[in-house]
């Protein structure tokens, strides 16, 4: 295989504890949200448990479903691409945020890997249903490296609004991010509470200790959870800290074992806010 697909992953589990002598699964998929064009190569991929994807093949498709050889175990599934396959599979996007910043919203967004990416459309909709094309950036057609993007909404909607962001490949195909929604009141705008941010550093990092700092002042003697998970949401770290008098934090991440190496996310959470920043582990 030479690509699976970051959009999603199915895990499967057993519910009794017998033997598995053999089993099949049959996924479901969306061929146009899904980046799927070339059934004869789609494969199904499973965890081996040490975080390597393993072709199950394909014991039968059709234009939205695919059917795997036999397995014996349960773990997580994804669908890939064949060595040489023409499925472009999303692109593997790590983060998509837009946020108020007094009369204007900023949005921004990161990609681990990109195949054959033409360009984004930043999309607005004041319903979460219909959404336009606002903003214009050009993708970097292939990488694999992690790219950042931002761009700004100078005349958003009043009140609630949602933004979604839509790649569009060479070839046409169309995948879409998550919604994510905002809300500006205009007259409000200037006196809304601070919100958590931060910078992690060294940023890439050797895996055995991290510093994180804010990078404005937050609420002071505030309680936040920062958190460390991998791109499946397995947790590698948490921790509670409590903001200085100022609204200031520093501290560092020192969990027990050293993060293996990949790509994580830090979180910052409260109960109202929540912030977070991609890290890379060499």
């Amino acid at each position: 295989m030479d690509d699976v697909s970051s959009l999603r992953y199915w895990t499967i589990s057993q519910l009794a504890a017998t033997a598995l002598d053999a089993a099949s699964a049959v996924f479901h998929f969306d061929a146009t949200a899904d980046a799927i064009s070339d059934l004869p190569n789609l494969r199904i991929a499973k965890d081996d448990g040490g975080g390597n994807w393993v072709d199950l093949g394909q014991a039968a498709v059709t234009a939205s479903t695919i059917t795997t050889n036999n397995f014996t175990s349960f773990s997580d599934f994804v669908t890939a691409n064949n060595n040489g396959g023409g499925n472009a599979l999303p692109i593997e996007l790590l983060s998509f945020n837009a946020k108020l910043n007094n009369t204007v919203i900023d949005i921004d967004w990161a990609t681990a890997s990109e195949v054959n990416n033409d360009y984004f459309e930043i999309q607005r909709s004041s319903n979460s249903k219909d959404f336009e094309s606002i903003l214009l950036v050009d993708g970097a057609g292939n990488s694999n490296v992690i790219l950042n993007y931002d761009t700004v909404d100078v005349n958003p909607l009043d009140g609630l609004s949602y933004y979604r962001l839509k790649q569009v490949d060479f070839d046409g195909t169309i995948t879409y991010s998550k919604v994510v929604a905002v809300n500006r009141n205009e007259k409000a705008a200037t006196e809304l509470e601070p919100e958590i941010d931060f910078t992690i550093f060294p940023n890439p990092s050797d895996g055995t200790k991290v510093n994180i700092k804010s990078n404005e002042p937050y609420k002071p003697w505030e309680e936040i959870t920062v958190t460390v998970v991998d791109l499946k949401g397995k947790q590698y770290y948490s921790k509670v800290i409590i903001t200085n008098d100022k609204g200031n934090f520093y501290t560092a991440i020192d969990p027990y074992d050293r993060i293996p190496i990949g790509v994580y996310v830090v979180i910052g959470a409260t109960n109202t806010d929540y912030y977070s920043q991609i890290l890379i582990v060499e």
